[in-house]
């Protein structure tokens, strides 16, 4: 079997690091290797990377420097063969590894592969979209996303939505897709290095999307592999400071409108990006107005 680099980034990632290394080593893989590089965590993941036994690579930056730029640094030192792509809060799934590699090497035209994502209490994920849309960023900026995503407005208009939201497609079969989630996704090195990795001008969020979108401009397609199962503990990644992944999100959003989407479509992603933070600080100013008339009490 093709030798498979698994490359997995960490920021303050101690409580996950360990489950997900371990099922790496559980896929009993006989050409591998790992490379982990932590972004200057402060909660000791690279101890807990230490403490693992892995057989492994570890590379500590002194700064955060986002997951592209960390990714572009561990693939920097791959000379060869498949580059895996491993959320440190993802574990693989017996077998997992096999069923991606399997399908990549199906066809030369195929240059990035991902799994059917489950949580840890076996919910599927949406593990597969459509190159974002004005429709699907309206959604998330507005607060709209979760009542699209419930299971009564799916059943309702899930055929409708699955022509705007890939994550409404179904997930039972193999097929070519626009993006799957950077949280677990094989990828040709060739591909790759032909492309410049990933683009680290998106700190966070999106670079995978941008990847896919370029390596299909190159001749490439992207196939989600139902086959292959993964557990991904979603926002784990993230929760110690939601505020500042939500910023980078909204950042790397505009980013990739700016580099990939037409000028309209810009200017009314920017007017949503006000509107969303105009009400932001009026719902905080109504907080801050509330706690103090609780604190003053009613008048006697």
């Amino acid at each position: 079997m093709t030798s498979v680099a698994f490359v997995v980034v960490t920021f303050n990632s101690a409580r996950e690091i360990t489950g997900c290394l371990e099922s790496i080593a559980a896929q009993g893989l006989s050409d591998f290797h790992i490379v982990v590089v932590d972004n200057a965590s402060s909660d000791g993941t690279a101890s807990a990377v230490q403490r693992s036994g892995i057989d492994l690579t570890l590379v500590s930056n002194s700064r955060n420097r986002g997951f592209a730029a960390a990714c572009n640094q561990a693939v920097s030192g791959i000379d060869d063969g498949l580059i895996l792509l491993l959320n440190p809060d993802a574990r693989l799934c017996p077998g997992a590894v096999n069923e991606l590699v399997s399908a990549i090497e199906s066809d030369n035209r195929i240059g990035i592969v991902g799994p059917k994502l489950k949580d840890p209490g076996g919910e599927l994920l949406p593990s597969a979209y459509r190159f974002p849309t004005v429709f699907q960023d309206l959604a998330f900026l507005l607060g709209l996303k979760s009542i699209l995503v419930s299971r009564p407005f799916k059943w309702l208009f899930g055929r409708l939505l699955a022509s705007r939201f890939g994550q409404f497609d179904p997930h039972d079969r193999r097929r070519a897709v626009d993006s799957v989630i950077g949280a677990c996704m094989l990828i040709r090195r060739d591909v790759w290095m032909m492309l410049g990795g990933f683009d680290e001008r998106f700190f966070l969020f999106y670079e995978e999307k941008d990847f896919c979108k370029r390596a299909l401009a190159a001749g490439f397609v992207t196939v989600f592999v139902p086959e292959a199962l993964a557990v991904h503990e979603v926002g784990a990644s993230v929760r110690l400071d939601p505020v500042a992944a939500c910023v980078a999100k909204r950042a790397s959003m505009m980013r990739y409108y700016r580099k990939h989407k037409s000028f309209w479509a810009n200017i009314v992603v920017q007017v949503a990006l006000m509107i969303t933070k105009l009400l932001q600080k009026a719902k905080q100013k109504v907080k801050i107005w509330v706690q103090l008339l609780l604190r003053k009490g009613p008048r006697r």
